[in-house]
């Protein structure tokens, strides 16, 4: 079971997209810390697995790797520009 949590007032196309990957959805809170509280308590109460969606260790290492991977991708190509988005979702 995956299970994720957002906040009530989530876009909704987020919230579909995140479904239509198979994930059960529970809309909680009016914010993140709200809808992170109540995560990580149902994931204790039901011996789940938390995964913090930025906020750990090993998702920062995880996320530091993009660079050398798209730079073992290219080979010898040159690498002109790399566009990323920026946001919270």
């Amino acid at each position: 079971l995956l299970l994720a949590t957002m906040p009530t007032v989530t876009p909704s196309i987020k919230v579909n997209s995140v479904r239509r990957l198979g994930a059960e959805v529970v809309l909680i809170g009016d914010n993140f810390d709200e809808a992170s509280a109540f995560a990580k308590k149902r994931s204790a109460d039901d011996g789940m697995v938390y995964i913090p969606p930025f906020d750990h260790p090993l998702v920062i290492a995880g996320q530091g790797t993009i660079g050398s991977e798209i730079v073992r991708q290219c080979g010898s190509r040159p690498l002109d520009a790399v566009f990323i988005p920026v946001g919270g979702g």
